[in-house]
């Protein structure tokens, strides 16, 4: 019977980290993997209930600033995601100018040789 809820709670505990930053992420894995850390240690001692407590508030620390190392790094990827993507708008909105520059170019030499080969028939 155990068994079963603790595995609804750990279902629970992974569905609602998954929504959770990187940062919180950190924190909530930090803390659970300290706190069991932190009873196996604790229990050398006899009192794992302490340890677990010291552990899963080190793990929680050492977690958020893993996450927050790691949520700053996506945020840098982001800027320069942004960065490109506007630089390629800028590139294609370039090109279909010179799209259009060309298709102008081309009808006014389409209108340019019609007129000269009339003028050419007249001529002869």
């Amino acid at each position: 019977m155990w068994q079963g809820f603790f595995k609804g709670v750990l279902l629970s505990f992974l569905i609602l980290l998954l929504s959770c930053t990187p940062r919180e992420q950190g924190v909530a894995t930090g803390a659970v993997a300290g706190g069991a850390a932190g009873a196996l240690v604790g229990q050398g001692f006899k009192k794992p209930g302490t340890g677990a407590a010291i552990g899963a508030g080190a793990g929680a620390v050492v977690g958020g600033l893993a996450g927050d190392y790691e949520q700053g790094s996506f945020e840098e990827q982001k800027a320069i995601q942004r960065q490109i993507i506007k630089h390629q708008e800028e590139e294609i909105k370039r090109q279909r100018r010179e799209i259009e520059d060309l298709k102008r170019q081309q009808y006014y030499n389409e209108k340019l040789h019609k007129y000269l080969l009339e003028h050419q028939k007249e001529e002869e």
